[in-house]
């Protein structure tokens, strides 16, 4: 899933805070040296990923501004434009209870990790620090494309299955499947063939000895019952 920003820019910069020596090239109509806030805003425009928001200077916000209101409304992570160092623009944002904590970028390595922390990041931005408003749309796109999260697929089987989604710096997953269950079967002593209970033979023999059981049994009663007659008649003719 394509990862979002809300880029705050700070609209109201302090007059000559550019350094000297960061002047506009010549003929580059798109300098923000001395404050071209326009610039800057024509060039984020053009990026799909980010919500822009313009507030006014952050030591100027008071309580219940539309400013203060707006900066409480964004829960994600946050790009900061500013006119000042990254330190300073995290005091100020801390000072009117916008939490969060200072992380580092490519143009802010100073900023430390916080192993751990589960705080909304802040990355902060320098704008005196840029001569050309398209560096800040580089900067910030780089950011964005290294917070965005991979996807790779893999199989647990013959047939692909959906891809799963790993964040950025995550292990790589390789492509595997797992061979087809094998059928196991014993085979009968002596046979080579699958044992899977008794015969249809063996259940034939079992059933012709139960019925010549059966028959002896009934004949020896029968031969019984016979001789008891002859001795009965026996008795009668005497």
């Amino acid at each position: 899933m394509p990862v979002r920003l809300t880029v705050v820019i700070v609209q109201t910069p302090p007059s000559k805070l550019a350094p000297a020596n960061l002047a506009t090239q010549p003929g580059d109509a798109s300098g923000i040296q001395g404050g071209r806030v326009d610039a800057v805003v024509g060039e984020l425009l053009g990026l799909p990923e980010i919500d822009l928001t313009l507030i006014n200077r952050l030591e100027a916000v008071s309580d219940a501004s539309t400013d203060q209101l707006t900066l409480e409304g964004i829960a994600g992570d946050m790009v900061v434009l500013d006119w000042q160092t990254p330190e300073q623009t995290c005091q100020s944002l801390a000072t009117i209870k916008i939490a969060g904590v200072r992380w580092p970028h490519k143009d802010d390595p100073a900023a430390v990790v916080h192993p751990g922390e589960r705080r909304r990041r802040f990355y902060a931005f320098d704008l005196r620090q840029f001569a050309l408003a398209s560096a800040v749309r580089e900067s910030i796109s780089q950011l964005i494309a290294a917070k965005q999260v991979k996807t790779v697929s893999f199989s647990l089987g013959p047939n692909p299955k959906k891809p799963i989604s790993l964040p950025t710096g995550a292990v790589t997953v390789q492509s595997l499947s797992l061979p087809e269950t094998e059928k196991l079967e014993t085979e009968k002593p002596g046979t080579g063939k699958p044992e899977t209970g008794a015969s249809e033979t063996g259940a034939g023999e079992i059933v012709d000895q139960h019925t010549d059981q059966h028959r002896a049994a009934a004949a020896s009663h029968s031969a019984a019952q016979l001789d008891a007659l002859v001795d009965q008649l026996d008795e009668f003719d005497q």
